[in-house]
């Protein structure tokens, strides 16, 4: 790494008053070899004397002149044309960079030889104010190769602006170089979207693009930048012009390259966005109506559009949620670059490395089993609480020193317990073994360590711990930590606890006091007895401590409320902190989330409102809950596991995580739908009548239900009924059940119901044999019923929950089994709960018998849509492969189900109006049942407020919440409440609509008292 070369281009033009502090973020770099090519494009202001200064100032500065201004894109060409790096970055010049920006992206880029490493991006307004966006900002680092960096580039279609922005990025020489002379190609003066020129075409010729975390760029949003408008006719004309050139050029190019449609069209999708985008600049600029026209004009044609509207909702989604950007981390790693910071020194445990466990005596836990097979289960109490006892007493009553060694309490545990030595030296062994094994590096901690070292730092880890050097070393070694020096309480007999063990530190060292910098957990042993020797301390708090949110600075929520207090709810949660299960898996989500304190958290949400906080922790717990649940009642047994409909997907894939050795029933994925089972149900005429018990008739239409039941009704007739049907819905169940009566019953076909069943059965009975089981999230059943009666055998199965004893008196009947997850149905349910495990696929409507495959009905769904799904069921597979990489289904994890999934009923009963939100692009199809198609978001809302889970006041920070209830408050308490969703917490359209609505509130109460006495209703 120290011999890559990174050339950093920066182009400049009017931005005097900001090129010093980008300049100086770059020269100042934690990195050292770097070449930075300015280009002044004809800067108009005093942007030249500056840059000779710097040039003067630093050797590694290389300016370059343009003769004219040729604009931002030529100006980045002429600097990466003259780079001799073997990475390249750019950096606008009103922009600035973190501290150890490039020498992580290098890291990272050396480490995966990636031909693009994307770092993390923070928005800054001309005030100072730094945030970031939820959705990207928290994403999961992604790692692509091949041909999966170009498609998934255009697969985003530009919602998303962090994947063609080019300067969030390093890039290694040889992808330009193959770039470059595309580019070229374009020679006009161009400010606007050259972004997206560049990075189309170099994701092209990518092979492979990582990201990572702890690099930031701070992008600053000014009214002088260069792609500003300003009301400005002219402005809006040359970039709405830079526009059409990029697009149209792009699009030149990709036809060149003959990429496939399903590109182009994503490409086709781009542009429409764009133009959506530009459309609302245009129509909320302060420009008189005849410009508009010209411009939207402009847009329209140059882009070959049939039309422009405005931009909606989705179109928004990754910007809708944002949060303040915590900017602690980066102040230690500018503390330990400071010039008088000789030494910096770190705490070990929950610092520099973390374990997997709730509580430091869980590890213990690990040993019972060990123990019960070396005594032949024959010792009445647990080893863990043994072990935890023995080191109390001896750190009370026995050793006269400040700390223990291992050795002595092995030895106390021999002689006070009477265990045979040789088993207590044994256990001593398996315990340094379980250390060796569960401890890995917090890995923003060890990017500090790393960052100390680049600055040429001494490091030393200081701890209070029972362990000897020896096992240190060893262990250090093995999880590749790198330090210079380790102080241990039980080699050195003094501890940090009393603060004895820094002075001993300091007179070793031979630094000042004041040049040492100490990072750690604890407040009172790593702070302030630190701070009592002269050290410069800095807590950072441990991962669970913030997790838990046990520090009042740490930004985060309560979203583990329910397991640390009571809660008023009927079940007591704080008991499931009893179970080992539950605390590792708390860990694990601590560990993961955490790793950095100084989390990016919007303190208005529950879970952040982000697919990695929600993901891995919320659905994440739940998943793992219901996979091993499945796994452990599917252990041994003979038969398959079939996972059926699209609610199916997720937990089926987290299932064959947990049965990688094959030790429990195979699994399989089988496509049915209430919609393709549905003539199933019809086994005579008058079944028809029974749809009403089943569906809202009267919102369904003639023409749906003539498609599905096709198979059982006459074939003769069946054209010219679907000819004549209408799509409109019947409106009343007078209207549905005259066409029952008179359509879909006069036209039934009894031999044509045979046929269908018959080839159903043939369908299902190479897919279904005796003995296997079923999965589904459960309600009625009646897609096992329907099975059921088909293939004439038992099918098992296994729900989530139930909402009736309709599956119940059938089993009974049936003599089918049925085990549940739940045993009660929880509150939210249907649509919200079913989209967050189902696949993003389309339904399945029936069956081709002749090809033998099932037949789907057309879907589409947006890159937003996608996202918000897909990156929250894969943080939540990324939560079932650490449990089982870490813990397997171990014999003492025995946590209820409710336990685990306490944190996603918690997010689908209480999330804040915001968490809902992250559905918000989300669409649910239910044209069998409700005849229509809903937001995800809205449905999981009008759920919550259906069922009174939802307090309305937690979404309105610091304002009166009035609770509306019929003929009490009048319509200006409604008015308050409907603001109070509509608008996002914290903008100045909530505050300013609720300071209106709030006036009105007290004159309801009023209107109130003198409707009653004129015995009036108020309208």
């Amino acid at each position: 790494m120290k011999k890559s070369l990174i050339s950093v281009v920066v182009p400049v033009y009017g931005t005097e008053k900001f090129i010093r502090k980008c300049l100086d973020s770059i020269i100042n770099q934690t990195y050292k070899n770097l070449e930075i090519i300015v280009v002044n494009d004809c800067s108009p202001d005093g942007s030249a004397e500056i840059l000779e200064e710097y040039k003067q100032k630093d050797k590694r500065i290389k300016v370059i002149n343009h003769e004219k201004n040729r604009g931002l894109f030529r100006a980045r060409i002429t600097g990466i044309s003259q780079a001799t790096g073997d990475y390249i970055g750019i950096v606008d010049s009103d922009d600035y960079i973190s501290a150890d920006y490039y020498r992580r992206l290098l890291e990272t880029a050396t480490e995966t030889k990636a031909d693009i490493v994307m770092g993390k991006i923070v928005h800054e307004k001309s005030d100072g104010y730094r945030y970031v966006h939820n959705s990207y900002f928290n994403m999961k680092n992604v790692e692509r190769s091949g041909e999966e960096v170009f498609d998934k580039f255009m697969e985003q279609e530009g919602y998303c602006f962090i994947w063609h922005t080019v300067w969030n990025k390093l890039y290694s020489k040889a992808v330009w170089d193959k770039t470059l002379p595309y580019l070229k190609q374009m020679e006009d003066h161009i400010i606007m979207c050259e972004d997206v020129l560049y990075s189309t075409i170099i994701h092209y010729f990518a092979k492979s693009l990582v990201s990572t975390d702890y690099a930031y760029y701070f992008y600053m949003q000014h009214a002088g930048a260069s792609t500003a408008n300003d009301n400005n006719f002219n402005k809006f004309k040359k970039n709405i012009g830079d526009l059409v050139k990029v697009f149209c050029f792009v699009e030149k190019f990709l036809k060149e390259k003959n990429v496939s449609q399903e590109n182009l069209k994503h490409f086709q999708n781009w542009k429409e966005l764009y133009s959506r985008f530009w459309y609302d600049n245009v129509s909320y600029s302060a420009l008189n109506g005849s410009s508009k026209t010209i411009l939207l004009n402009t847009l329209k044609n140059g882009l070959n559009l049939d039309e422009v509207c405005g931009s909606s909702k989705k179109d928004n989604y990754f910007y809708q949620l944002t949060s303040p950007f915590d900017a602690r981390y980066e102040n230690i790693i500018n503390e330990i670059l400071n010039e008088k910071t000789q030494v910096v020194s770190f705490d070990i445990f929950d610092t520099v490395l973390v374990r997997p466990f709730f509580r430091p005596t869980d590890l213990f836990l690990t040993l019972d089993e060990k123990f019960d097979k070396l005594c032949k289960n024959s010792v009445l109490t647990n080893f863990s609480d043994i072990r935890i006892l023995a080191e109390k007493e001896c750190r009370e009553n026995v050793y006269k020193s400040e700390e223990v060694t291992l050795d002595e309490i092995y030895d106390y545990i021999s002689e006070k317990f009477h265990i045979e030595k040789a088993i207590a030296e044994k256990m001593k062994d398996y315990e340094i073994l379980a250390e060796q094994t569960y401890c890995n590096p917090r890995k923003s901690v060890l990017n500090l360590i790393n960052i100390a070292k680049t600055a040429n730092k001494k490091v030393v880890f200081v701890t209070d711990f029972y362990m000897d050097k020896a096992f240190f070393e060893k262990l250090l070694k093995n999880k590749k930590v790198n330090y210079d020096e380790i102080f241990i309480s039980s080699e050195i007999g003094l501890t940090k606890a009393t603060g004895t063990l820094f002075g001993y530190v300091i007179k070793k060292l031979k630094v000042p006091a004041k040049n040492i910098v100490h990072i750690g957990d604890n407040w009172q042993s790593d702070h302030d007895n630190a701070i009592k020797n002269g050290i410069n301390a800095i807590f950072y708090a441990s991962t669970k401590q913030a997790f838990m949110y046990e520090i009042s600075d740490i930004k985060s929520s309560d979203s583990t409320a329910l397991y640390k207090r009571p809660s008023g709810m009927w079940i007591n949660y704080e008991k499931s902190l009893a179970f080992f299960e539950t605390r590792c898996a708390l860990a694990l989500c601590a560990n993961d989330l955490y790793d950095n304190p100084y989390y990016s958290y919007n303190e208005n949400t529950l879970f952040n409102g982000d697919a990695n906080f929600i993901g891995y922790y919320a659905l994440g717990m739940h998943l793992w809950a219901i996979a091993k649940w499945l796994y452990t009642e599917s252990v041994n047994k003979k038969g398959k596991l079939h996972f059926i409909a699209r609610d199916g997907y997720l937990p089926k894939l987290a299932y064959d995580i947990l049965n990688k050795n094959n030790d429990a029933r195979e699994s399989s994925y089988i496509y049915v739908s209430r919609k393709s089972l549905m003539p199933l149900s019809i086994k005579e005429k008058n079944n028809f009548y029974e749809l009403c018990n089943i569906t809202k008739l009267e919102k369904q239409n003639p023409k749906k239900l003539l498609e599905i039941f096709e198979p059982v009704l006459n074939k003769k007739t069946f054209e010219s009924l679907l000819e004549n049907a209408t799509s409109e819905p019947f409106g009343t169940k007078e209207n549905a059940f005259d066409f029952v009566e008179k359509v879909l019953c006069a036209n039934y076909d009894e031999k044509c119901m045979q046929e269908y069943r018959k080839n159903m059965y043939d369908y299902f009975s190479k897919i279904i044999k005796k003995g296997d089981v079923t999965f589904d999230i459960g309600y009625s059943g009646r897609t096992q019923i329907l099975l059921t009666e088909l293939l004439g055998f038992n099918i098992d199965s296994y729900f989530i929950h139930s909402n009736d004893d309709l599956f119940v008196r059938k089993q009974n009947q049936m003599g089918i089994t049925v085990k549940k997850l739940y045993d009660y149905s929880p509150s939210i349910t249907g649509s919200v709960r079913e989209f967050s495990i189902s696949e993003m696929s389309p339904s399945c409507i029936g069956y081709d018998f002749k090809k033998g495959t099932p037949k789907f009905e057309d879907y589409k769904i947006s890159y937003p849509w996608k996202f918000a799904i897909g990156q929250m069921q894969e943080r939540a597979l990324d939560f079932v492969q650490n449990m089982q990489n870490t813990f397997g289904v171990r014999s003492d994890f025995c946590a209820r189900p409710m336990d685990l999934s306490m944190p996603y009923e918690y997010l689908l009963h209480k999330g804040k109006w915001e968490d809902t939100n992250y559905l918000l692009v989300c669409e649910f199809e239910d044209d069998l049942y409700e005849g229509k198609t809903s937001n995800l978001s809205n449905i999981w809302q009008r759920d919550m407020a259906y069922h009174h889970v939802l307090a309305w006041k937690d979404t309105v920070p610091n304002i009166q919440y009035v609770q509306v209830q019929e003929g009490e408050q009048g319509v200006y308490a409604k008015m308050y409440n409907k603001l109070c969703r509509m608008f996002p917490a914290g903008t100045k359209r909530r505050k300013f609509a609720m300071g209106i609505a709030k006036m009105f509130v007290g004159k309801d109460k009023t209107k109130n008292k003198k409707a009653k006495r004129k015995k009036e209703k108020v309208k």
